[in-house]
């Protein structure tokens, strides 16, 4: 509501600190007020309890910071007086805009704007009759209808509880041709026109800071164990790689054989022009690998 926000923020500094605004998030509601318009009978009407509104205030904030607070409608009750053979009856509204404006969180100053309009219906009864006008309540008409009248609003506050009052605004009733000149006099209005000094708004709002949030709590990530992979060598095969053979006596074959882990297999005797004993042919390709003790069949001279 318009006039709700402007009211919370004056609360701000006795909330907060005696003089400093702290930072955080504030949540604010209007607890009631009363509105005064004219020199009749529109005095003391009550203004109804505000919707709620959040207002952040950054850390370490030093510049003025703005807000803006939703509009708010101030019903003007049904009134009743006599004015000699007249019975006059009056009821209407007053609508403010959305309120807008700063807080200085150095000092809790507050300042805020706002525009406001309304309508009351007058009902005029006497023996010949009812007459039924629809009245304007707004700036002074330039002859057109009246314009809305701005607020200015601004207050102290205390233990919580800001009041916010603007008394400074300048109004006119405008229902036609008849009722625009400042002499005239009507049942529960009074003048038509209503200068500054003759209209009052005032608030009374309570704010409240939040709790700041609790921090989430600290998280401890585990490691995973850490394994150990011992490897397990294989053993070296020994195998039986073809040593060559041929053209050695066979005493010395078979140590060649027995030391590239073969064995020497069946041995042939063939005649031949070599000496006698000589390798003349081996059954397995040299460099061939075999398995271990694997044969190797021999040819040899005779």
């Amino acid at each position: 509501m318009a006039v709700v926000a402007a009211a919370a923020f004056s609360t701000f500094t006795a909330v907060a600190h005696a003089d400093v605004m702290s930072a955080g998030t504030w949540d604010g509601n209007i607890t009631g007020g009363t509105l005064s318009i004219g020199d009749g009978d529109l005095q003391s009407i009550a203004v109804p309890a505000g919707d709620p509104f959040v207002v952040t205030i950054p850390a370490n904030a030093s510049a003025p910071v703005q807000f803006r607070a939703p509009a708010t409608h101030i019903a003007i009750p049904a009134l009743t007086a006599t004015d000699g053979p007249n019975t006059w009856t009056a009821a209407g509204s007053v609508d403010v805009s959305p309120l807008d404006g700063t807080v200085d969180p150095a000092t809790g100053n507050i300042v805020a704007t706002a525009s406001a309009h309304g309508l009351l219906r007058l009902d005029i009864s006497n023996t010949g009759g009812t007459t039924s006008l629809y009245c304007q309540l707004g700036d002074t008409p330039t002859p057109a209808p009246p314009s809305p009248f701005a607020l200015n609003l601004g207050g102290t506050a205390t233990a919580g509880l800001a009041t916010l009052t603007d008394s400074t605004f300048a109004l006119q009733l405008n229902c036609g041709a008849p009722f625009i000149t400042p002499d005239l006099v009507l049942a529960i209005i009074g003048h038509p026109v209503m200068p500054t000094g003759t209209n009052t708004l005032a608030l009374t709002v309570k704010f409240t800071r939040r709790a700041d949030p609790t921090p989430p709590a600290a998280t401890t990530t585990k490691k995973p164990p850490v394994t150990t992979t011992t490897t397990t060598p294989k053993p070296v095969q020994v195998q039986c790689v073809v040593p060559k053979l041929t053209g050695l006596k066979l005493k010395k074959a078979r140590t060649a054989v027995k030391r590239a882990n073969c064995a020497v297999g069946t041995v042939k005797r063939k005649t031949s022009a070599k000496k006698r004993t000589t390798v003349l042919k081996q059954g397995t390709a040299v460099g061939a690998v075999l398995a271990k003790g694997a044969k190797i069949k021999l040819t040899v001279a005779k």
